[in-house]
C-alpha cells in the first residue's frame, strides 16, 4: 500500500497547518465512503475529506464540487456529536496508519467535553470510528461484533488495532539483510520503502517531501522512488490524493445508493424464500404420513393422538379427526407444499438473475460509468430521475486492445456487452467472461494460440470485480456456443459448451499492452 506510516506522518503535518483549531461547521456524506468535513476559521472555510474505501482510501484537503449528498445513521450520529466543535490536533499512533482527530466543544448539559474521531487505514480494513472522552465508542463506519478480535459497536471501550511491529526511531543497517527486513520488523514501512531504504541505506527521517504519481503504473508515493520518466509531480500531498481522487463515484453516488440498496433487499428477499423453500420441502414427509395411515391396519374411522408406522416413525394426529380425516390433512399439506416449491424456485430463480443484473450494474456504475446505459436498466427497477437523461450520440467507439494482430473488444457496460457478443461477435471468435462475477464481456478477434488465450483470459480478469484477486477464474468459449437467455436483457447468457481456467494476471504485462494502446 503506498499510503504507509511515513506518507501519514507527512499527511498529517501538512493538514495541521491548515485545519488546527478551525471549527467544524458542516459534514456532508458526498458517495457511499466519502465524507467531507467543512472548517471555518477567520473567515475562510476549509474542506477535509476522508475517503474509507479502496482504491486509494485516505483524508485529504480541497473541495470537492457535488450536486448530490446522501445521509446514513452515521453521518447523522457524526453531524450531532461534532459539528460546532474545535479540531484542536490530528495525531498519529506512532507510525502506524491510525489517526487520532480531536474535538473539543460545548456540551448543553455536560459544559466543555472531548471527542475523538478514529481513522484506520488498514487496507481491507478500514473504519471510521466516533470515541467519547472516556474511550467509549459513540458509533462507527463499519460494526463489527466478534469473540476472536475486536468488537466495534456503541458503549464498547474502543481498542487500537493490534500491531506487533516495533517503532522505529532510528536505523541500524548492519542488521538489514534483506530488502523486505524494515518492513517486517517495524510500523509505517511499506514494502516499497522498505526496498528503496535497503538499497540506498538513507535516514527515513531525513526525507524532504515531495509527491510524485508514476503515470505509467498509477502508483505514488510522498517522494520519488520510482525508476520511470513518467512522472508527475505535486506541491503536497493533498494536491497529489485529491487527483487520485475519482470524481465520478461522487456523480455516481444517488445510482450506486439505489442500487446497493436493492441488492440488499433482494438479497435477503432470496434468503426468506430459499429457507421457506427448505421448509416446504421437509413437508414432502406428509405424503408419507398419509400413506402410513392407509396401510396402518387400523380402523380408519376411529380417533387417536398418535400412531406407529411399520418403520417406526410416531405419528402425532388432531384427536378430534378420524384416521382418514387425518391422512387426507397430511395429503392436503403435501400437495400444498408441492405447489410452493415449484413457485418458489421460479421466484429464486428470478431473483438470482436480478441480483446478478444488479450486481453487473454496481459493477458498471463503479468502473465503466454511462449515466445513460445505467438510467435505461434502472428506470424499469424503480429509480425516479429529475430529468431525462440524453442518449449520447453514437460517436464512441468500443474499447478496442490490439497486440500481436489480435483484436480484444472489451464491453464497458451492459449495453456494450450486449453489442460486442451478439452483433460484433462471429461464430468461431473467442469470448471470455469472469466466473460467477460481475465483469466486462470480452471478445477476441484473431489468431487462437496459447499466448492470446492467456492474454484474453488476463484482459477478462482485469476489467472485473476481481481484479485485485491473485487468482480468478474466467469461462471461455467460441460465440457459437453463447445463447441468449429468455425473458432477460441480450446481455444475459447461457453458455452451452465452454472451458475456465484459473488465470494470475500479470500486471506488468497488462500495464505494456494498455499503454501501446494508449489505454493509460
Amino acid at each position: 500500500m503506498a499510503i504507509d506510516g511515513f506518507f501519514i506522518k507527512n499527511l498529517i503535518n501538512e493538514t495541521n497547518d491548515v485545519l488546527l483549531n478551525n471549527r467544524l461547521e458542516q459534514i456532508k456524506m458526498i458517495s457511499n465512503d466519502t465524507f467531507s468535513f467543512v472548517f471555518y476559521y477567520m473567515r475562510e472555510r476549509n474542506y477535509l475529506n476522508i475517503k474509507l474505501n479502496s482504491p486509494n482510501a485516505s483524508f485529504f484537503l480541497g473541495e470537492i464540487k457535488s450536486n448530490s449528498e446522501l445521509t446514513s445513521n452515521f453521518l447523522q450520529s457524526l453531524k450531532r456529536n461534532l459539528e460546532g466543535y474545535i479540531l484542536t490536533s490530528i495525531k498519529q499512533v506512532n507510525l502506524d496508519r491510525v489517526i487520532f482527530f480531536e474535538f473539543e466543544g460545548n456540551d448543553f448539559l455536560l459544559g466543555r467535553v472531548s471527542k475523538r474521531l478514529v481513522l484506520e487505514l488498514m487496507g481491507r480494513y478500514n473504519n471510521l470510528i466516533l470515541v467519547d472522552s472516556d474511550n467509549t465508542i459513540i458509533d462507527a463506519y463499519f460494526k463489527n461484533v466478534s469473540h476472536t478480535s475486536r468488537t466495534i459497536v456503541p458503549k464498547h471501550t474502543y481498542e487500537l488495532y493490534p500491531n506487533h511491529k516495533r517503532n522505529l526511531d532510528e536505523i541500524d543497517y548492519s542488521l538489514v539483510d534483506s530488502e523486505s527486513y524494515l518492513t517486517k520488523n517495524y510500523i509505517g514501512i511499506s514494502p516499497i520503502f522498505s526496498k528503496y531504504l535497503f538499497e540506498n541505506k538513507l535516514n527515513p527521517f531525513d526525507i524532504l517531501v515531495s509527491p510524485v504519481r508514476d503515470l505509467s503504473t498509477n502508483k505514488f508515493y510522498w517522494f520519488n522512488l520510482f525508476e520511470s520518466k513518467n512522472l508527475k509531480t505535486y506541491q503536497t500531498l493533498s494536491n497529489l490524493l485529491f487527483d487520485l481522487f475519482d470524481t465520478k463515484d461522487v456523480s455516481n453516488s444517488r445510482y450506486q445508493d439505489f442500487v446497493i440498496k436493492l441488492l440488499s433487499f433482494n438479497i435477503k428477499k432470496k434468503s426468506n424464500l430459499e429457507e421457506n423453500l427448505k421448509s416446504n420441502i421437509d413437508n414432502l414427509v406428509y405424503e408419507n404420513y398419509g400413506n402410513y395411515i392407509f396401510s396402518s391396519g387400523l380402523n380408519l374411522g376411529l380417533k387417536y393422538s398418535e400412531i406407529t408406522s411399520y418403520d417406526g416413525t410416531v405419528l402425532n394426529l388432531d384427536s378430534s379427526k378420524t384416521l382418514k380425516e387425518n391422512a387426507l390433512e397430511y395429503f392436503k399439506r403435501y400437495q400444498k407444499s408441492k405447489r410452493s416449491i415449484t413457485f418458489l424456485e421460479e421466484q429464486i430463480n428470478d431473483l438470482t438473475n436480478l441480483i446478478s443484473l444488479l450486481e453487473q450494474i454496481e459493477f458498471d456504475i463503479t468502473n465503466n460509468f454511462d449515466s445513460y446505459s445505467i438510467e435505461q436498466q434502472l428506470i424499469p427497477l424503480g429509480f425516479k430521475t429529475k430529468k431525462k437523461t440524453q442518449k449520447p450520440k453514437n460517436n464512441k467507439k468500443i474499447l478496442e486492445i490490439k497486440y500481436n494482430n489480435n483484436v480484444y473488444y472489451v464491453g464497458k457496460n451492459n449495453l456494450e456487452n450486449e453489442y460486442i457478443t451478439h452483433i460484433l461477435g462471429k461464430p468461431n471468435d473467442l469470448w471470455f467472461h469472469i466466473k460467477d462475477r460481475p465483469g466486462s464481456h470480452i471478445l477476441m478477434k484473431g489468431e487462437v494460440n496459447d499466448f492470446s488465450l492467456i492474454l484474453g483470459l488476463m484482459i477478462a480478469a482485469y476489467f472485473s470485480k476481481e481484479k485485485n484477486n491473485p487468482v480468478v477464474t474466467i469461462n471461455y468459449t467460441e460465440i457459437k456456443h453463447i445463447r441468449k437467455i429468455p425473458k432477460l436483457p441480450g446481455y444475459k447468457v447461457i453458455l452451452k459448451q465452454y472451458k475456465s481456467e484459473n488465470i494470475r494476471i500479470d500486471h506488468t504485462l497488462i500495464n505494456q499492452v494498455l499503454l501501446a494502446n494508449d489505454l493509460k
